[in-house]
This record gives C-alpha cells, structure tokens and sequence, in this order.
C-alpha cells in the first residue's frame, strides 16, 4: 500500500511539473510572437495646409526608441520621410534643427542631408540609443504645396532600409479650396496686325 502511495505521488508531481513546464513554455511563446517593434513618431498636432502655402514650420516631432530593445544607431541614423504621392516637400535649405529631449545630445543638430528629391530628411545620429530614448525635433519645415492631398501620416525609417518602422499618429494634409486660379471669361482669337483689342475679363 505505501508503495502505490509514492508511486501516485510520484506521478502527480510529475504531472504538475509537466503542466507547469507547459505552461511556462507558453507564456514565453507567446510573450515572443507579440513581440513587435515599438519604435514611435508623434507629431505635437496635426497639420492642414493650402495649396501654394509659404514653407511651414512643423510642429515639433517626438521620436521615441523601442523600450525594450533599442533599434536606433549611429550607423543607420534616422529618417523622416513624407509618404510618396503626398504633395509636399522638406524645405532643403534649412540645414539645422533644434533637438531636444532625453536623448539630445545623440544627435546632431546639423542634418546629414535630403534625399528622394526632398521627400526624406534625414537626422545624424551621433551615439546609438539606449531603450526607452526620446528626441524632440523642431525647426524643420515644409515646402512646395504643389496639390491638394488627402490627410496622411510622416514615416520613421530607422534602418534605412526604405520602409517605415513607425507611422505619425498625426497627420498632415492639403486643403485645394484656396488653391490659386485664373479664368478668363471667354476664348479670345486674334488676327495679325489687330488693333488693341481688350481681354475678356480675367477672375
């Protein structure tokens, strides 16, 4: 009888050791599936803008690294990119930006360059940082409000890899309303040698 004992005993530790081995198992599966990139860009407001607009201060951009496993690095700098197809561009003759934050000094308040034809500005990260740092960055601005477009959201590229790692919970857009035209009230046709002839009325 005492032996059926232990060996009863002995299977229900086992069995609760097994199970707790599962569900050990399980949580780090899952912990390890639900694990994504949390690298941030928060825009301060979202911004609307009319068509042939001055160039435009952004509001101040806060770019937050994953705060768990740190992704942003000397090597691949940082990116903020205008989405393709969006009717603006980065002011390229604005070479220095106002960087504040915990992580300011990583960062180099001379911008390393633009590229795709001033659709990308791209920060010179000086230091790699640590996980959880954050940058605020003022002083760029956008130009060359060519169209109208829909509302759509800055891109945060931290290994220059083309795609964007994080998407701005805020937007920007183009209003077209106040968009410049001209019409004349009618077609004109003229000879050779006509006399002063007056315009059609322009609007």
């Amino acid at each position: 009888m005492k032996i059926i004992t232990m060996n009863i005993s002995r299977r229900m530790d086992g069995k609760f050791i097994f199970l707790a081995g599962v569900l050990f198992l399980s949580i780090n599966i899952f912990a390890f599936v639900g694990r994504v990139e949390a690298q941030t860009i928060s825009s301060a407001a979202n911004q609307t803008f009319d068509v042939c607009d001055p160039a435009t201060e952004i509001s101040a951009i806060t770019i937050t690294d994953d705060v768990a496993t740190p992704t942003i690095t000397a090597k691949k700098d940082l990116r903020i990119r205008i989405p393709a197809g969006f009717n603006m561009t980065w002011d390229t003759g604005i070479t220095t930006v106002t960087i504040g934050g915990g992580a300011a000094g990583k960062v180099s308040t001379t911008l390393k360059n633009y590229e795709d034809g001033g659709k990308t500005a791209v920060l010179d990260v000086t230091d790699n940082f640590a996980a959880g740092d954050q940058i605020i960055v003022s002083d760029l601005k956008f130009t060359d409000f060519s169209a109208a477009s829909a509302a759509d959201n800055l891109e945060l590229d931290v290994d220059d890899d083309g795609v964007g790692e994080a998407t701005d919970d805020k937007s920007v857009s183009i209003d077209g309303s106040g968009e410049l035209r001209i019409s004349s009230a009618a077609n004109q046709d003229f000879s050779v040698c006509d006399a002063a002839t007056e315009i059609s009325t322009i609007t």
